[in-house]
């Protein structure tokens, strides 16, 4: 994956998960300082996996940023009270996810 070798090259300690449930299992035992989210994904779409961290208090405050090729369509719920969130649209431009970590982190 391209987004893995980027931040393997910037000096991040990265774990990938394919689905939404793996990623969601892995949030909860690892506690990373950062989620960064596509929004479709296979088993738990990136709408099911932000309403399941927003209901679970060991990983709801953890940053989120989604990726993703539809930004225009997506439409989160104002009344997630924890963790702050980002869209990135894809394709993105390296130095700018880049930087949107660093502000995240």
């Amino acid at each position: 994956m391209l987004m893995d070798y980027i931040l393997r090259f910037e000096g991040y300690d990265v774990t990938c998960k394919l689905t939404g449930k793996e990623g969601l299992d892995s949030m909860r035992i690892l506690l990373p300082d950062l989620i960064i989210l596509d929004w479709l994904m296979p088993e738990y779409s990136g709408k099911a996996v932000l309403e399941e961290k927003h209901n679970d208090i060991t990983i709801c405050e953890i940053p989120t940023i989604i990726l993703t090729g539809m930004a225009e369509t997506i439409t989160l719920d104002s009344s997630y009270p924890c963790g702050h969130i980002q869209i990135i649209e894809k394709p993105f431009d390296h130095d700018s996810f880049i930087s949107l970590i660093k502000e995240s982190v």
